[in-house]
């Protein structure tokens, strides 16, 4: 699954730094779709793990730790970059770069400064900016139903504004080991729950718009566990690994798969009534099993998908670094200078953050489970 998770977050890229070449099809599945494909692919991953690899006693505080580290290094070192390059643009050439512009132009409240400074250096709770707006002349926070109609949406002051997708990652972490291990009734039972929380919000309330389309986690609860119930569907498959899990099915889903998403601007995409997800977020969970099992021992496809996640968060630094600099008024293909650019940090952060990282999880593991016998 890993060129498909590197392929969404390319997309997530495209969506804040425009078309690469100016191709329109280069923006794939847009950010929306994205995050959410990226919800349900981290659902079936934590099934996976907590069903297979965190089975021993007292394991919750070791996979909420080991969930931590494996986000946590790579934002800080962003966040750092954020900062050195704020000094050096304000040193050298007298400039400001996004977010530190709206930090200087507005004087914020403290407890508005406390709650933007504690969210950026733990990213817990970096999702609840999305519902709140700045007042300009108290520098208070104030609740929004969304933050478009806001003068000054809060999110405005985040160091690393995509680390808000972090927000829901990290309390589904935090509630995932209490769910994925049940049967699957409970399951379907809670994501139905969750799915009717997001339709009366929609139908009734009208909260159809950006940030409740997909950054309101009680409602997106439903793709998370929907990737989940993808983990149950492959064990079901296994039982009959032979007839349901032979290569040449599992290589047709990935292909078909991959050139939806590819493509997927050029797909038809008809208006469905109380539209709350694309199609394409109900096919892909029944597609998962599949995938999973033809790439999983691929050591390229492994690499690609270690890509994604640097690539994500670093690749906003990187558009407002280009921007500080004006390289829009230079060249038009803003799109690939900021892809090149972002794969080149994703690699170091890769190589220097997340593998030596990832090892003293695992040893972390390893260590945990000998000791519970």
């Amino acid at each position: 699954m890993g060129l498909i998770r590197t392929l969404m977050a390319i997309a997530v890229l495209t969506a804040h730094a425009g078309p690469i070449f100016g191709l329109d099809i280069t923006y794939l599945t847009g950010g929306q779709i994205s995050v959410q494909i990226f919800y349900m692919i981290s659902g079936f991953y934590m099934a996976l793990v907590l069903n297979t690899k965190y089975t021993f006693k007292n394991s919750y505080l070791t996979f909420i730790g080991n969930r931590f580290l494996r986000l946590y290094p790579s934002y800080i070192v962003v966040v750092a970059v954020t900062f050195l390059l704020f000094f050096l643009f304000s040193s050298w050439k007298g400039i400001s770069i996004i977010p530190f512009d709206s930090w200087k132009e507005y004087d914020l409240s403290l407890i508005t400064k406390i709650f933007f400074i504690f969210g950026s250096l733990v990213f817990i709770g970096q999702d609840w900016a999305m519902f709140f707006c700045v007042d300009p002349q108290s520098g208070n926070l104030l609740p929004a139903a969304g933050f478009t109609s806001c003068e000054l949406p809060a999110y405005k002051f985040l160091f690393v504004p995509q680390a808000w997708t972090l927000g829901l990652e990290i309390t589904f972490y935090l509630i995932a080991p209490f769910i994925v291990r049940r049967k699957t009734f409970y399951i379907v039972l809670l994501a139905f729950a969750s799915f009717l929380i997001k339709f009366i919000l929609n139908k009734y309330f009208g909260l159809a718009r950006d940030p409740w389309s997909y950054r309101f986690f009680p409602g997106e609860l439903t793709l998370f566990l929907l990737g989940a119930l993808s983990y149950k569907f492959y064990c079901f498959l296994k039982i009959g690994e032979k007839r349901y899990l032979n290569s040449y099915l599992c290589i047709s889903v990935w292909a078909v798969i991959f050139a939806i998403l590819l493509f997927y601007r050029l797909l038809p995409h008809p208006k469905l009534p109380y539209r709350l997800y694309d199609s394409v977020c109900f096919l892909i969970p029944l597609a998962l099993p599949f995938i999973f099992h033809v790439t999983k021992n691929l050591r390229y496809d492994k690499f690609i998908g270690e890509l994604s996640y640097p690539i994500y968060i670093s690749h906003l630094i990187v558009v407002f670094g280009l921007k500080a600099l004006n390289i829009e008024t230079v060249t038009s293909n803003m799109g690939i200078i900021t892809l090149f650019v972002t794969i080149g940090a994703a690699l170091g952060l890769l190589m220097f953050v997340d593998r030596p990282i990832d090892k003293f999880r695992q040893t972390v593991v390893a260590r945990r489970k000998k000791a519970a016998g």
